[in-house]
């Protein structure tokens, strides 16, 4: 009963507005007559409870002309109005008429956001950032600009789509020991502006800053803001202008890639537990990790984790795989992978004798429930079933490889799915990192290139070139393709760590290991076009991944 009343009060409401906005664009034609008291009193009402705000109130020939954000305007005559009283602190316009009765109606007012709302490095761990926490007289919702610092800074902005009074807003991407300038626009429910006010934040010199040379080889990205690069080591993140906007100073860890809700995960140096945190550096939870934490943390569709752990008793056997609740902390599955694969199987020169896999890498499939890993020390990314581990393919040279893993081994193939002899080609991967699902299905690494031909040609040289590879797998065919691939006309190498990402127009290379030209990150279309080069403390520093990350994707929303 109680349901069908509010249905019928807001149909009835419905009804009113519909019958206004008719009544008051004819009397706004001036074709038509004056609207009642009634039904001015009416359209103030409706205005009032809908938050469809005042615009102005203009007094022009013995009348008050009054218009809204989304109603059409209303025409009030002088003569039925005794005063129209204005509390600019609650935004109310509050109109008496001659026959002494009220109608409050709320009107656009000025922002009054000060200094005090606002608290720069909020938990002390995020220094280029505040928190804005506030209330507005009316509901509605913010977007955020934190403006470029120069003619050719970038500006970071953010849209929130949460409709309220009060308000509780990250500014993120500030600029370190600078007066920075960031402007708070008010918007209605359909994102229209209100209005804005624009205040200076400052921001002190970094303590203990890292130490940063980057060098733009080249750029023909857009002027706005497309994301942060992000170092993992030293969680600090800079803009394709080359000014840092983000940094976690805490000595918790390395960056391990932004989470779906908005926070992120960084490792503890000391390997036995990762965090979860917000981007202002709250922290919101830390997980233990038996028998140590290495190389990977990712966050699986249903919330938990996957780790790549230690057999026991710890280091060097990196070749167990574990699911940590997101809620309870503990792990739910484990996967050895002694039992899955071969671990006498030949590895890579450089590999200690037992560290015979080295998971670098890992992934759920929710496509077909099944975890896909990287094995390093083989060159070899496996997928296997989530619940029994039994092997769907194994991605590698098929040298070295018992029969009873022969049936798994992926055939290569050409685009019209004939087979091809790659022995005296570059198609596989070698100590391989950085291992993702593409939105089409494929699969996107990193490819180190060490020993590159180690499993034809045993004596093969250690340095060849990086490169990132996209690979076609048809598991019905059981066969696969080198469909794309970017080597930087073969002119880096690195020979531990690296990554690669798939974004919506490009891809990222991310040559995270020190030599005499890197690290370094790429960022490249698919016809291979470079549209973003930097390298990153050359020759100075080894990282483990660098990645590109919209600081604010899945904060408020």
């Amino acid at each position: 009963m109680i349901d069908r009343m509010r249905r019928l009060a807001k149909l009835s409401l419905w009804f009113c507005v519909a019958f206004l906005a008719w009544r008051c664009s004819e009397n706004f034609e001036g074709t038509r007559e004056q609207l009642t008291l009634t039904e001015i009193k009416l359209a103030l009402a409706t205005a009032y409870a809908t938050t469809d705000l005042i615009k102005s109130i203009d007094s022009t020939s013995g009348s008050y002309l009054v218009s809204f954000e989304q109603q059409a305007p209303i025409d009030i005559p002088e003569r039925m109005v005794e005063e129209v009283i204005i509390d600019s602190a609650r935004w109310l316009a509050t109109f008496v008429f001659k026959d002494q009765s009220r109608q409050p109606a709320n009107f656009i007012g000025e922002l009054k956001i000060g200094h005090d709302d606002v608290s720069v490095n909020p938990y002390l761990t995020c220094p280029l950032t505040a928190l804005a926490t506030f209330t507005t007289p009316v509901e509605g919702r913010f977007r955020i600009i934190v403006k470029g610092k120069d003619p050719s800074g970038i500006s970071i902005a953010k849209e929130f789509h949460q409709v309220s009074n009060k308000h509780r807003l990250p500014i993120l991407g500030l600029y370190e020991d600078h007066m920075n300038e960031v402007e708070f626009a008010f918007l209605d429910a359909l994102g229209n502006l209100r209005c804005s006010k624009t205040m200076l934040l400052r921001t002190g010199p970094l303590q203990n800053k890292p130490q940063l040379e980057i060098e733009v080889l080249q750029n023909s990205l857009p002027a706005d803001y497309g994301g942060l690069y992000v170092v993992s080591n030293i969680c600090a993140g800079f803009d394709q202008a080359t000014e840092l906007r983000w940094i976690y100073s805490s000595e918790r860890g390395g960056f391990f890639g932004k989470l779906r809700n908005g926070n992120f995960a960084v490792a503890d140096f000391d390997q036995t537990k990762f965090y979860e945190v917000t981007v202002l550096g709250q922290l919101v939870r830390t997980y233990v990790v038996r028998n140590r934490l290495h190389h990977e943390i990712y966050e699986m569709p249903n919330g938990n984790f996957l780790a790549a752990t230690y057999s026991p008793p710890g280091p060097p056997l990196e070749d167990r795989l574990v699911e940590i609740s997101r809620e309870s902390g503990t792990v739910v599955k484990e996967w050895d992978l002694n039992t899955i694969l071969d671990p006498s199987r030949v590895t890579l020169p450089d590999c200690q004798p037992s560290d015979w896999l080295h998971i670098n890498a890992a992934y759920y499939d929710e496509n077909d429930n099944s975890i896909v890993i990287s094995g390093r020390s083989q060159c070899v990314v496996v997928k296997f079933d989530y619940q029994t581990g039994a092997i769907r393919w194994i991605l590698a040279n098929p040298n070295g490889w018992g029969p009873s893993f022969t049936p798994y081994l992926l055939k290569p193939v050409d685009l019209k799915g004939n087979s091809i002899d790659v022995a005296s080609t570059d198609f596989w991967s070698y100590g391989q990192h950085s291992i993702h699902r593409t939105p089409d299905g494929n699969l996107l690494m990193y490819d180190n290139g060490d020993y590159r031909g180690f499993y034809d040609t045993p004596l093969a040289p250690r340095e060849s070139y990086s490169r990132i590879v996209e690979y076609k797998i048809n598991e019905q065919d059981m066969t696969v393709e080198l469909v794309w691939e970017f080597n930087n006309n073969k002119a880096v190498f690195t020979r531990f760590t690296g990554s690669t990402q798939f974004l919506n127009e490009t891809r990222l290379a991310g040559y995270a290991s020190m030599s005499e030209n890197t690290p370094r990150v790429a960022e490249v279309t698919k016809d291979n076009d470079v549209v973003y080069e930097a390298t990153i403390n050359r020759g100075k520093a080894s990282y483990y991944r660098i990645q590109k990350v919209d600081i604010y994707a899945g904060v408020g929303e």
